[in-house]
C-alpha cells in the first residue's frame, strides 16, 4: 500500500494569511500522488493548518488506498464506495482492522486527530476537517509523527523564490 507524508506551514502567504498543505504519497520508492494547495480558511495555529492538512490527506489516503485494492486485488476496501469513496466502515459494520499511515510532523495535530473530546480552543473548526478523526476512530488511518527533517512534504509547502 502506498505511505503518505503530510505538512503545512502555518500563515505562509503574506497577503492573506492563509497556510499551505502538501503532501505525497509514496509506492515502491517513487511519488504516485502528490498535491501543494492553499487552505480554504485562516488557520489560528500551527496545530489547526497541521490538522486541516492532515483532514485532507486522510481523505485523499483512503480514496488510494481504495482505488490500490480495486486495481491490484480487486476487491472494495470500504462499502459503498461507488457512492462515497470517503466511506469509513467496513463490510461488517465493525471497525477497519488495516490501517493506512499517514506521517505528521507535529504532536499536536496527532492528538487531535486522535481525540475527539471538545477542544474549546478548536471549536471553530469547521465539521469539514474533522473527518480525520473518524478516520482515525475507524482505523482507517493511522497518524504517526515523523520528524520536520525526515518529511517528505515538506517540499510541498516551502516558498522557492
Amino acid at each position: 500500500m502506498p505511505v503518505s507524508y503530510t505538512d503545512s506551514d502555518f500563515a505562509g502567504d503574506p497577503d492573506d494569511q492563509k497556510s499551505s498543505s502538501g503532501y505525497v504519497f509514496i509506492l515502491a520508492g517513487d511519488a504516485v500522488t502528490w498535491c501543494a494547495c492553499k487552505q480554504p480558511l485562516i488557520a489560528f495555529s500551527t496545530v489547526e493548518a497541521e490538522y486541516i492538512g492532515g483532514s485532507n490527506t486522510a481523505k485523499e489516503d483512503i480514496w488510494v488506498c481504495s482505488l490500490y485494492a480495486r486495481i491490484l486485488y480487486g476487491k472494495i476496501l470500504y462499502k459503498d464506495t461507488e457512492q462515497c469513496p470517503h466511506y469509513l466502515y467496513s463490510d461488517n459494520n465493525s471497525k477497519t482492522t488495516k490501517y493506512q499511515q499517514i506521517f505528521v510532523n507535529n504532536q499536536g495535530a496527532i492528538q487531535l486527530a486522535r481525540n475527539p473530546k471538545f477542544y474549546k480552543r478548536t471549536k471553530h473548526i469547521s465539521v469539514h476537517f474533522h473527518f480525520i478523526r473518524d478516520a482515525c476512530k475507524w482505523n482507517a488511518i493511522k497518524t504517526t509523527y515523523l520528524l520536520t527533517s525526515d518529511m517528505l512534504a515538506d517540499i510541498m509547502t516551502k516558498n522557492f523564490s
